[in-house]
């Protein structure tokens, strides 16, 4: 509602029977946004220019100068689930690992999707393409393997196993060779 006489807005809350004054003017009656437990919305106060971030479960009474984003859903990890979230104001990327529930800033974005950690162990090893140095590795250390932020896997490889009477000669990038035997 707004008192065209003095400028002064407010809002009034349902269930109510209201008559408007000779000087109000009042907008179309609204639904206030319910958040369940996995919600959470942005409220950007025009009159200040701060944006809050409301968390769910609740219902959202919005006051006469914010303006209300969609509803956005929080993200959640299990056990062994990541995700990699780059800040728009620094750019700075950051690894979340589960278990957690991950509320993104106005400023933030997720990189791909939720993915899961890859085991590495007596029979796969994962590839990674380090981002820093412009590397390619090899983790073949026994866990679960979660990247850095400036690491992107390339893939899991499955280990090659030799048994005593095999032998497999492997060249590398400079030309050398190496025999491994079983």
């Amino acid at each position: 509602i707004q008192n065209e006489e003095t400028g002064e807005k407010l809002v009034r809350r349902g269930p109510d029977l209201y008559t408007p004054g000779p000087f109000e003017k009042c907008s179309d009656v609204k639904d206030m946004p319910v958040l369940n437990d996995n919600n959470y919305i942005y409220v950007t106060h025009e009159d200040t220019g701060s944006i809050d971030i409301v968390e769910g479960p609740t219902t959202l009474c919005p006051g006469p100068f914010d303006k209300l984003s969609a509803i956005k859903n929080k993200i959640v990890l299990s056990i062994g689930d990541y995700i990699k979230i780059v800040d728009h104001n620094s750019g700075v990327v950051r690894v979340e690992k589960g278990p957690a529930t991950i509320v993104l800033k106005q400023y933030e974005q997720v990189l791909g999707s939720k993915q899961r950690a890859l085991e590495v162990n007596d029979h796969q090893a994962v590839y990674i393409f380090n981002l820093d140095s412009g590397e390619y590795e090899l983790v073949t250390d026994h866990g679960m393997f979660i990247p850095a932020a400036t690491q992107e896997i390339i893939e899991a490889r499955q280990k090659v196993r030799l048994e005593p009477p095999e032998v497999v000669v492997i060249v590398d990038k400079t030309g050398q060779y190496a025999v491994m035997t079983g």
